[in-house]
């Protein structure tokens, strides 16, 4: 990947830390990523709950993103859903 990245004429780069899910194939790359487009890197519950993944292991954020799902799709009509994006911490 190092490699690949250092390529001035690459297409795009690939992130090291992903390792894991590219391993893993493209049917688990493609769901751990329109799952994060879905639920974002963390979410706070209708009960306030504070969901996140317990680690950046794939299997960890593959259960946070199952759980996160959930609790979208258990909105009910009048539920409002609002997203954030906040800067990186430094």
């Amino acid at each position: 990947m190092l490699a690949n990245n250092a390529d001035p004429d690459r297409l795009f780069d690939l992130d090291p830390y992903e390792i894991e899910v590219y391993q893993a194939g493209r049917s688990a790359y493609v769901t751990k990523h329109g799952l994060a487009a879905m639920v974002g890197d963390a979410m706070v519950t209708v009960t306030g709950d504070w969901l996140q993944p317990a680690s950046p292991e794939l299997a960890d954020v593959l259960a946070y993103q199952r759980h996160a799902t959930g609790q979208l799709f258990r909105l009910g009509r009048r539920d409002q859903l609002i997203a954030l994006t906040a800067p990186a911490a430094a």
